[in-house]
Formats: structure tokens, sequence, C-alpha cells
């Protein structure tokens, strides 16, 4: 589905400089409202972090909420205290920074409600049906939706940096711009992605590891690892773990019955 960029990919990147972190890494692929694969998938990684004795840093790569049935869930669970020794770091997606502009001019994107934005506002407890009609416009939402959803949700969200820089690694939701240097990377090239990603052969500085694009199974590929295996209708939540040296490891938790 195309959709207008929001106001906020004018903003400059905010990034997380990891460069002079020694310990493990997980990155965790677009959850999109997931709770239970969330949850199964964190217990799977705090188990297999044991194993180290050094920091472990879980990094989420955006796109947290939409689509799934828990945005609610997910936005509470990430902002409580995370397992023993994990620490958690989680980057702004374009379904966040749509949800945001959303909330701030309703009537300029009701698109978003098509683009997910409908299950998380259910998942809130908003009358979609009012929001999706008629019966209410502009401010009205936006004063009911101020109403219902959290301001610490929304601190939350607005705070998201768009980025993590490690000694071997970058990581963002959509990837970055191949026709730029890292530290030349924009907020739309972060959060939005741009098709020159895949188009333009590249030597990377770092392995780029990104969610955004649904594949069906995490992986690594030259200088890319890709790591969003499409939660909200596979049943599948993947991460990958990142060691020093560029070594990578893959881990997923998966939905029973589906």
């Amino acid at each position: 589905m195309q959709i207008r960029r929001p106001w906020s990919t004018a903003h400059k990147p905010k990034i997380v400089d990891l460069t002079g972190f020694t310990g493990v890494a997980y990155a965790i692929g677009d959850v999109h409202g997931c709770l239970d694969l969330l949850r199964g998938l964190e217990a799977k990684i705090a188990k297999d972090a044991q194993q180290y004795q050094c920091d472990v840093v879980v990094i989420y790569l955006g796109d947290m909420i939409d689509r799934g049935p828990d945005s609610f869930g997910v936005i509470e669970y990430l902002m409580s205290a995370p397992p023993p020794r994990l620490k958690r770091i989680c980057l702004m997606g374009n379904h966040e920074d749509q949800m945001l502009h959303f909330l701030r001019k309703p009537a300029s994107t009701p698109e978003w409600l098509d683009f997910g934005g409908v299950e998380t506002l259910v998942s809130y407890g908003a009358p979609v049906r009012s929001i999706c009609g008629s019966t209410l416009k502009g401010r009205k939402i936006g004063f009911l939706l101020e109403r219902i959803i959290p301001k610490e949700h929304m601190e939350f969200l607005k705070n998201l940096p768009q980025a993590v820089e490690m000694k071997d690694y970058f990581l963002s939701h959509a990837g970055i711009n191949p026709a730029k240097k890292l530290r030349k990377q924009t907020y739309r090239d972060l959060v939005w992605g741009t098709e020159a990603f895949f188009r333009i052969p590249q030597r990377y500085e770092k392995l780029i590891v990104f969610g955004h694009n649904i594949t069906a199974f995490a992986h690594r590929k030259k200088g890319l690892v890709a790591v969003d295996t499409g939660a909200y209708s596979s049943g599948k939540l993947s991460a990958v773990k990142l060691v020093q040296d560029f070594e990578v490891e893959f881990l997923a938790f998966i939905h029973n019955d589906r």
C-alpha cells in the first residue's frame, strides 16, 4: 500500500551509539502486535543468553504495532522491566511513525486505519466505528484518542531512536540508503526505506540488520541481515544474535496452532 510520508520524516535521525559495546546483542524483527510471539521469543533469548557472562542487549527493529491483535499489550510489555540481565532498545518503524502522525492530525492521514491502525485502536479500546465513520471529525477524534491512549505510551513512541550503530553492525527498521555513508542517512532512509536499498550494489561499511521487508525466513545475504518474517500472518517471529567480528546466528519462535 502506498501512503504519504509523515511530517516526522524531515527530522534528523537519532542513532544509539553502541560502538564500544563488547557484549552480545539480539535483534528482533517486526512484532506487529503479536504479544504471544514476543513473549515466547524473548524468553528463548533470555535462555540462550545464559551461556554468556557479558552484557546482553535486545534490539527491537520497529513496527511493534499494527496489524496484529494486541499492540497495546506489546507497548505495555516493552515498557515494563525486561528479563534479568537483558536490556532493551526499541527502534522507530514506519508504523509507529504513521501512528504518531495520525494521532497528531487524524484528518490528514486516514489511510493509517487501513494500514493496521484499526487493529491498534481496537487494542486500546477505541470506538473504531465512530472513528472510521463520519460521526467524529478532526479535533474530536484527536481529543478522544488522547483520553484513550496513555500519555506514557505516547512518550515512549515519540522518543524511539531510529538506528543503533555497533562496531560491526548497523541496525534500523528499513535498512539504509546505499548511496550514502552511514553517518549521512536520513530519518526517511532509516524508517521508511528506499528502493535503492535492494537495487544498488554496494559494499557496506558494516553488516546492515533490518526488518520492514517480509521474508520467509531470517537470513544473511552479502552485507545484509533480514529479520522480518511477517509475524502477524506467518505466526513466526524471528531474531538474529550478533556477536563480534560479523558472526550471526538466527532464532525464531513459532505459534504452535498456525
